[in-house]
């Protein structure tokens, strides 16, 4: 059975957002506000499933994520209210849809929704009551008329609401097709049912100045600022002998030489070093305990697919991060590599999904000594820097 339920309204085209996309996807540190909104539903365990209401132009994009607590993408209406109607009308067709069941409506553009936050709203809305989060407004309030500012009367008992706002899913559903017979047009959930069922309890919970709308670009700009992030660093070290009858690989790069790596992928030592910093960094061990060792899978393996397969697994894991800096030196007496960095670089940037900016390399000779000073093989070291998202109660 399917008590508690989600509707997430993401149906909206973004008219007050100036970007150069719809605002649920403009990058969070690497992520999106989608994206984010459906992590916060997906891992609570009292959600039993989410139905997604959805922009027309964010369809395709939904081929590309895993939430598998979404049962049902329906298309979002001409207004919000529209859309969260189609929403609970989606929800009214399951078969194996409780008898007490709960939903909670949530804006996908507040994308960070805490865990206790949901908490609070589940444990308030009953068979008779609903709940909402609200905030204090401290702001000094004004109206502006013909262009000529008026002051307005502070009212100590003014407040915000946000979502997710919770009500039995019988009461809202019944009431969003009177609003619709009507053509009565609210705000929120919370207002409709307080005109429409005067009677009907609603409390308030306390919500959160974090779980904030992104409705402007300034707010964006703001939210990416305060996002609750982790810096980490990890360090990374390989090194591998030159071997003949091998191609060179460095950083994704071929390098012309008549030598190339030894190992079991591609032997491509500069990113093997950067992985092995970004697994440190993230807590996940090395290489050989990540990615396992002497397999068949891996014999002469692009180490560039190696990235993809540990950002694939982050996806599925929701470890949220951005790389905010590499560092990294490579040692070799030969071949010369200055006039490959710039490649090597570019490449690096566009394999790991950041600007070339980030990326800082150094080629050195180590002037003939150990190994790779001598013309052995090729050592690197790798400082590589992220910006984790910091989970709430996380110490």
């Amino acid at each position: 059975m399917l008590n508690i339920l989600a509707v997430i309204v993401a149906g909206g085209n973004s008219s007050r957002f100036s970007g150069k996309n719809n605002k649920l996807i403009e990058p969070i540190h690497g992520w999106t506000s989608l994206e984010l909104s459906l992590r916060a539903f997906q891992d609570h365990a009292l959600v039993d499933a989410m139905v997604l209401v959805l922009n027309e132009s964010l369809f395709s994009l939904m081929d590309t994520l895993s939430y598998p607590k979404v049962i049902k993408i329906v298309h979002g209406g001409k207004n919000r209210q529209e859309s969260v109607f189609n929403g609970l009308h989606a929800i009214s067709q399951l078969a194996e849809l409780g008898p007490n069941c709960k939903v909670l409506v949530h804006d996908a553009a507040r994308p960070f929704v805490s865990k206790s936050l949901i908490d609070d709203v589940i444990e308030n809305t009953t068979e008779n009551q609903g709940s909402v989060p609200i905030i204090p407004i401290f702001d000094a309030i004004k109206t502006i008329t013909s262009g000529k500012m008026f002051p307005q009367e502070y009212e100590s008992s003014w407040y915000r609401t946000q979502t997710p706002q919770g009500f039995p899913f019988s009461i809202l559903y019944d009431c969003f097709k009177e609003a619709s017979n009507k053509n009565f047009c609210f705000r929120d959930e919370s207002e409709m049912l307080m005109k429409l069922h005067p009677e009907f309890s609603i409390v308030a919970v306390e919500g959160d100045f974090s779980n904030e709308k992104i409705t402007s670009n300034n707010q964006m700009a703001m939210i990416n600022k305060l996002m609750p992030v982790q810096p980490r660093l990890g360090l990374g070290y390989d090194f591998h002998y030159f071997i003949p009858s091998r191609t060179l690989v460095l950083g994704g790069v071929v390098i012309p030489f008549d030598e190339g790596l030894e190992g079991d992928s591609d032997g491509d030592v500069l990113t093997h070093s950067i992985l092995e910093g970004l697994l440190g960094a993230l807590h996940l061990g090395d290489m050989g305990r990540f990615f396992g060792l002497g397999l068949p899978e891996l014999k002469n393996i692009s180490s560039f697919s190696l990235i993809q397969q540990l950002y694939k697994y982050c996806k599925q894991n929701r470890i949220i991060f951005k790389i905010s800096q590499i560092d990294a030196t490579i040692v070799a007496q030969k071949p010369t590599l200055a006039p490959f960095v710039d490649e090597i670089i570019k490449n690096l940037a566009q394999g790991l999904n950041i600007s070339p900016k980030n990326i800082n390399l150094k080629a050195t000779t180590d002037k003939g000594m150990d190994a790779a000073g001598s013309g052995k093989g090729i050592r690197c070291i790798a400082l590589v820097g992220i910006k984790l998202l910091q989970e709430e109660n996380d110490e």
